[in-house]
């Protein structure tokens, strides 16, 4: 069977399940339900779509808050810089940029800050790079500060996100994260598993 409409063995309670999940979990029923292609089983992130939208008109209706993110990598991982509008009120974020990059040195993440347009913005930026918050301030972003890590803030943060409608601009590097970010899988034995947010 392609999907659970073309499955003559269903009975009526399967068929209810079915509904509800289409409801309450629109990613794993058009995984399980219409027999898409996707990851379903520990997917963490279910409540995002990428769609084409105005920002200008996001902004202009002044219920939003422009908030720029910058993660440091280097060799391995790639610098990040996240740009979303959050509307609190209506648990909605709409990501309208992003940036993935390897090898940036501090003046290569300054003059890409400069170029976007993002200089006089509040960023965010990774708190164990202290020392390179502090060189950006005197380089040309004035505004950049250090985020607050408490513990289980990784925790608290995809709990955070996974409350969120999420929005997505032409940012295919964190659409495929949305897509493939999983629960770790931790097997107790062949009937038990069990997953969770790490």
């Amino acid at each position: 069977t392609t999907n659970f409409r073309a499955n003559e063995f269903l009975d009526e309670a399967d068929l209810n399940v079915f509904n509800l999940m289409k409801e309450e979990n629109p990613r794993r029923f058009e995984i399980e339900g219409n027999g898409n292609w996707g990851i379903c089983e520990g997917t963490v992130f279910y409540r995002w779509e990428v769609l084409n939208f105005d920002i200008n008109t996001l902004i202009k209706t002044g219920k939003y808050l422009t908030c720029i993110g910058l993660d440091y990598g280097f060799t391995n991982d790639p610098t990040a810089l996240i740009v979303s509008l959050v509307n609190e009120d209506e648990k909605e974020i709409y990501i309208i940029d992003e940036h993935y990059q390897i090898g940036m040195f501090n003046e290569d993440i300054v003059e890409l800050i400069k170029y976007k347009g993002y200089s006089k913005s509040v960023i965010v930026a990774d708190s164990a790079e202290e020392k390179s918050i502090k060189w950006m301030k005197k380089n040309g972003v004035p505004r950049i500060k250090s985020s607050v890590k408490g513990p289980d803030s990784i925790m608290f943060g995809i709990q955070y996100l996974t409350a969120m409608a999420i929005v997505v601009a032409l940012c295919y590097v964190l659409s495929g994260y949305f897509s493939l970010y999983q629960a770790q899988k931790i097997v107790y034995s062949k009937t038990s598993v069990e997953f969770i947010n790490q």
